[in-house]
């Protein structure tokens, strides 16, 4: 397992990821405890969790108000689990143990099943599944929780307190659990004042930093609201414009309640961010109509004044919205925005709807990349979306209405009345198959939950405002199994017939493993998971004799087969005095399936140090094995903690086989903080384990009287050129990372490391060119395998060689200086150790010369890149002795490579997007651009003259073609599109 992967994903999901990604699909519509302040009745504690009380301090009492505030959902759904949940308490303190009083504390869940939604939602879905506030004593209680799911604690979401802490302990069902203290890291104060260009001061502008990687900057995130979307090329594999992520109403809610310290200034621009940690921060300022402004500061001294942050008004995109006949188009809902990075995604801002003209702005962009429109008449249909350079005269052109008419019958071919049309417009993967963007365009798309259709007669429902596109197409009618497809509507009259028949029905009878006796209350459903989205088709709870019947069902298997995203449906029982169960749902022919529930294995373990008990808690990771593809989404690892004790313990696990793993504990704090630095969390034990139901498995894990399990270390001996070298730095990474430099006489020692597995041993130094100065370079690196206690010796004894290297115009044979030459070692040609080579980027003099310092003799590659010329790439092999003369590099000019694309007007009837991307025969060269319309028009200045392969994407379509660039290169290329 990835740690910092898993970490840095963590603090992803809660800023992003995982407020948009994830949804509440099993909660039957309603947020489980969201807004109930009593929790379960603990089988280990007994009392019932009651309202912490607050003295009616003036904050506090706002704090309330802001809590009540909430939209709390009903707990029918969740009520026949009462007490059967888990519930947690703990205290919020600060870094010296003072209680923090009246501060909101949001219990969060993320489990797989929340990716799994349905059209007829009646509530919208949260993450959040209750909400309380801390009593004088800092001490909270939260109730709600299912065991299997990730957990976190929302502290003061959307304040300036605001941080996530991932809960790391085993939260069992039918038990309070006392997590402990939660300590807030030390904070200090940002200061500061927001104006406009003219000096003005801004009021009502956000304010927020967090310790996040200054990297996070290079794309406007702090430009991204409650209100914003973003728009993914697909030229590479629809060719059709762009994508429009859109966030559903309740994450865009959620937008706004980020575990990112926040504030907002004041009526004079000024604002006081109370909270940040003390450390460098990276964040911004942002208000609608304004460009935002990025934070970089470093609070480390605990109060840091940024004086004025000046928010401009940048560039202004201007536009209108038309049909195909040219006539304007009133009350379009538009966003716009500028690409952030370019050729590939923009962040898109609400422009409000077109007026009576068809007209529609949008103030504070940022000038960048193209600009991007995106427009559509009503929330369930396609975007229609536009790029273009030139923000002002943006035009969008929505396709003529189309008149759809769905005709719904039964299997008889008789006419259904009272059917519920809905429409949800998806994307479909081109002929490359799905890449990111269409992955990300796997998120569910607006439904028409209102009746959009209007029944002209019995079956017959109409709609005459339907945008062209593509479109899954659902006819629902009581009793029946729901009539589907998914179709591009592009006609002016359309009309579809959709069937709605008896379909399967499938009686799940839920008793207990053991007794045999029917279970009650267990909530039994059918998912579906494919391109078009992660659906849940039916949920029903056993009744008192353990019967539950879901369906109708359409048969899946008489559909098309997707071919690049295979389906999966799914059957899945949960009850919390259970393990989870699911299966490859049965197939049509089968009415009923006993599932018999059991209460499954469990994972007992004692960490010990030598015999003596540990000091310290450490985390257990449990990651189930035996799931594979949709399957995995079930079995999310499970965290636990060891006790004071050194022991530990797992309920209700899935039989199989396990894997367990020991870390050091690095969950306690702000996940936010390890996205910075070098984070690698050390695992000190990994094994893997077997679970038998009804069983408990039973192990043992020894650290050692250290505590930190099997270590080693490596020393040795620098020389280069038969001189010791100082101030080498090695560095050792493997289960841990240690870093140390030699000393005068050129030795070294590390510490001891943990070792799991193999290390990375590499040593970097200062080396001697002739008489240029010293370059550093990699002077040893290989993987070792070693034992406990083991103290690895390592002695470089290196004689570089010294390669000349001189790059010339291929055409003048002047020299080419400023040039940029990287090496690196062939894949053949490494060492007996596997230790390759790379010198990055050595920059040629005035004459085009450069030297270059290789290790030993052998096969490398030298790529060369310069401003007016076509990158290079040349192999060279270096004998023993080395070269007597000089490598020589030539460079190629580039050419010119101008031109359009013939298109037949018949093949290609409306295109919003266009895109080609050309590569050299030899593979060396390759770049892409977007075809400017209206004549599809391509300019290329770093390609060479040479052979190349083109590929079109035009409107979905793909074409390739090849072309030849001669020495003056083609200002008048014309290449022909005709379509794969």
């Amino acid at each position: 397992m990835n740690l910092k992967l898993a970490a840095i994903l963590a603090a992803l999901a809660a800023v992003v990821v995982f407020v948009a990604l994830l949804f509440d699909g099993d909660r039957d519509g309603s947020v489980r405890g969201l807004g109930v302040v009593a929790g379960p009745q603990p089988a280990e504690v007994g009392a019932e969790l009651t309202v912490p009380q607050v003295e009616p301090k003036e904050e506090v009492a706002e704090k309330s108000e802001r809590v009540e505030a909430l939209s709390v959902a009903t707990v029918e759904a969740s009520a026949p689990w009462t007490g059967k949940l888990a519930g947690l308490t703990g205290r919020v303190i600060e870094s010296d143990a003072t209680p923090v009083v009246g501060i909101r504390v949001a219990l969060l869940e993320g489990e797989g099943t929340l990716l799994f939604t349905d059209m007829l939602e009646s509530e919208e879905p949260s993450l959040e599944i209750e909400e309380t506030l801390t009593d004088q004593e800092g001490r909270f209680l939260l109730g709600g929780a299912r065991a299997p799911a990730f957990h976190g604690l929302g502290i003061d979401l959307g304040g300036e307190r605001a941080t996530l802490r991932m809960i790391d302990s085993v939260l069992p069902h039918g038990v309070r659990t006392d997590i402990g203290d939660v300590i807030l890291a030390p904070y200090g104060v940002l200061l500061g004042q927001v104006v406009d260009e003219a000096g003005l001061p801004i009021a009502g502008a956000r304010v927020r930093a967090a310790p996040l990687p200054e990297e996070i900057l290079q794309v406007p995130v702090y430009d991204f609201r409650s209100d914003s979307m973003v728009a993914v090329t697909m030229m590479a594999t629809t060719g059709q414009g762009h994508g429009i992520i859109e966030l559903p109403p309740w994450v865009q809610k959620n937008i706004d309640r980020l575990p990112i310290p926040t504030t907002f200034t004041d009526d004079e621009g000024a604002f006081r961010l109370e909270g940040v940690a003390l450390t460098k921060l990276v964040g911004g300022i942002d208000k609608k109509g304004y460009v935002g402004f990025p934070i970089r500061v470093d609070l480390s001294s605990g109060e840091e004044d940024m004086g004025i942050a000046v928010l401009s008004r940048g560039q202004t995109i201007t536009g209108m919205v038309e049909d195909t006949y040219g006539e304007p188009q009133v009350g379009i809902e538009v966003f716009a925005g500028a690409e952030v990075v370019p050729g590939v995604a923009a962040i898109l801002q609400s422009c409000g709807l077109t007026n009576e003209d068809g007209e529609f702005e949008l103030q504070g962009v940022a000038e960048g990349g193209q600009v991007v429109a995106a427009a559509r008449r009503t929330r369930h249909e396609s975007w229609s979306t536009s790029v273009t350079g030139n923000p002002t005269d943006v035009l969008v052109e929505l396709e003529a209405n189309v008149h759809l008419t769905v005709n719904v019958m039964n299997s008889a071919g008789d006419p259904l009345s009272g059917a519920r049309i809905q429409m949800t417009p998806r994307a479909t993967p081109g002929s490359s198959g799905m890449g990111f963007a269409e992955i990300l365009m796997v998120m569910p798309g607006n439904v028409n939950r209102e009746d959009i259709f209007r029944e002209v007669e019995p079956g017959k429902y109409e709609n005459e405002r339907i945008t062209p596109g593509t479109y899954d197409v659902v006819a629902r009618v009581e009793g029946l199994s729901p009539g589907f497809v998914n179709t591009e509507i592009r006609e002016e009259e359309t009309e579809l017939t959709l069937q709605c028949v008896a379909g399967s029905k499938l009686e799940v009878i839920v008793i207990d493993g053991v007794t045999r006796a029917p279970v009650h209350d267990a909530r039994t459903s059918v998912l579906r998971a494919s391109f078009r989205g992660f659906t849940r088709l039916d949920s029903e709870l056993s009744n008192a004799e353990g019967k539950a019947l879901l369906g109708p069902l359409r048969d899946f298997n008489r559909e098309k087969p997707e071919e690049f995203f295979p389906p999966e449906t799914i059957l899945m029982v949960q009850h919390p005095d259970y393990g989870d169960y699911t299966i490859p749902h049965p197939p049509p022919a089968v009415p009923s399936v006993t599932v018999e529930l059991q209460s499954g294995g469990s994972l007992t373990g004692r960490v010990h140090w030598g015999g003596a008990v540990p000091t310290r808690p450490y985390m257990v990771i449990l990651e189930y094995r035996g799931a594979k593809g949709f399957f995995e989404l079930f079995h999310p690892p499970r965290f636990g903690l060891s006790d004071l004790e050194g022991t530990f313990r797992f309920d209700r696990l899935a039989p199989g086989e396990y894997r367990c793993e020991l870390l050091e504990r690095f969950l306690d704090g702000d996940p936010l903080g390890l996205m910075n630095g070098d984070f690698n969390p050390t695992t000190l034990h990994r094994e893997e384990v077997e679970i038998a139901n009804g069983q408990n498995t039973e192990i043992e894990i020894d650290l050692s009287p250290t505590g930190r399990g099997a270590v080693a270390a490596v020393k040795g001996h620098v020389r280069v050129d038969g001189v010791d070298i100082e101030g080498a730095t090695v560095v050792v990474r493997g289960n841990e990372q240690v870093k140390t430099t030699t000393d005068s006489w050129g030795r070294f020692q590390t510490d001891d490391f943990s070792i799991l597995g193999n290390v990375r041993v590499t040593i970097q130094g200062e080396v001697a060119v002739g008489n240029t100065g010293k370059r550093s370079m990699n002077l040893y690196g290989a993987s070792l395998q070693l034992e406990n206690g083991d103290v690895h010796e390592v002695n470089v004894d290196l004689y570089p060689l010294s390669i000349d290297v001189q790059v010339i115009d291929a055409v003048s044979g002047a020299p080419v200086p400023q040039a940029l030459i990287d090496t690196h070692t062939k894949k053949h040609s490494k060492n007996s150790s596997g230790q390759g080579f790379r010198d990055k980027q050595v920059v040629t003099n005035d004459a085009g010369q450069a030297t270059m310092l290789l290790p030993r003799p052998g096969e490398f590659v030298l790529t060369v890149q310069a401003a007016g010329f076509a990158q290079t790439s040349s192999d060279i092999q270096i004998p023993e002795g080395g070269l007597t003369l000089p490598a020589s590099i030539q460079l190629a000019p580039s050419v010119p490579c101008i031109g359009h694309i013939a298109i037949d007007a018949q093949t290609v009837e409306s295109s919003r997007f266009a895109y080609i991307r050309v590569r050299s025969t030899d593979k060396v060269i390759a770049e892409g651009t977007v075809l400017q319309r209206p004549e599809y028009t391509f300019e290329f200045d770093g390609l060479r003259e040479g052979k190349y392969d083109a590929w079109i994407y035009i409107d979905g379509q793909r074409s390739k073609t090849s072309f030849v660039l001669g020495p003056d290169g083609e200002r008048n290329l014309v290449l022909d599109f005709q379509p794969q």
